[in-house]
């Protein structure tokens, strides 16, 4: 019997200024044990939890940009592939790949963590017996081993998902040691910079971390962009753990 366990927070919006937010939500599918973390973007009002308000680890607040102990650059080659719908558009191009990139780096640079878009992929689905539009989370691991590459992290860009099916997250992301790998984007989200970082930071071993200011807070804010240097050495540690062939 299939278990699937989620948490997601519960929100009250505002009618404050509007602003893209993201919260993150977590599954565990014990029949394939596939150990997932997903993001959900929620272009609305300005809001917050609740409940109480998130809580904020103030133990390391004064290295919370600290770069990790003698370490150098450590640069990590990525894939996107980007679904095409029935026009031939891609989720997204090469420049906005380039510029979204670029954007990523910008926030992991006090962890000395550098990643290039070695490999842009644009795809028509059919061609690989896929959906353009996802429909079920059964079809997620399906994408994932079509692209699956050991030599690089991979992104990879759908079309819009089917909420009805899929609840509210608009990506999932394999932890280390899960095959196939990937983290699979749908459309509304694939350009945000704060999603695709949050799911890299999944995608090398961090989970959440109960800090508005944090990368890895369950809610993201639009200055939710601290790393802790304990988070940068665990995402080096992970890097030359499970991905050393990714690393240039």
């Amino acid at each position: 019997m299939s278990i699937n366990y989620r948490i997601i927070p519960t929100l009250l919006f505002s009618s404050l200024a509007s602003l893209a937010v993201l919260t993150t939500a977590y599954q565990y599918n014990k029949d394939n044990k596939d150990h997932q973390r997903a993001a959900t973007l929620a272009a609305e009002s300005t809001f917050q939890a609740s409940e109480s308000p998130v809580s904020v680890d103030l133990t390391d607040a004064d290295n919370k940009y600290a770069e990790p102990s003698d370490s150098k650059q450590l640069t990590l080659a990525l894939k996107y592939v980007a679904f095409q719908d029935n026009t031939g558009q891609p989720v997204l191009n090469e420049k906005a790949i380039d510029k979204l990139t670029q954007e990523v780096n910008d926030l992991y640079a006090p962890c000395k963590i550098h990643f290039i878009a070695e490999e842009f992929k644009p795809v028509d689905p059919k061609t690989y017996g896929l959906e353009f539009n996802t429909q079920s989370m059964n079809d997620l691991t399906p994408i994932r081993s079509q692209f699956n590459d050991n030599k690089r992290l991979v992104v990879i860009n759908t079309g819009d998902w089917n909420h009805n099916s899929m609840g509210s997250a608009n990506a999932w992301t394999t932890m280390p040691g899960e095959n196939p790998a990937g983290a699979v984007i749908e459309a509304n989200a694939a350009s945000f910079a704060g999603i695709v970082a949050h799911e890299l930071g999944h995608y090398l071993s961090l989970d959440h971390k109960s800090d508005s200011s944090n990368l890895m807070n369950p809610i993201i804010y639009p200055d939710s962009t601290v790393i802790h240097s304990w988070q940068c050495e665990e995402m080096r540690k992970a890097a030359e753990s499970y991905w050393t062939s990714a690393i240039r």
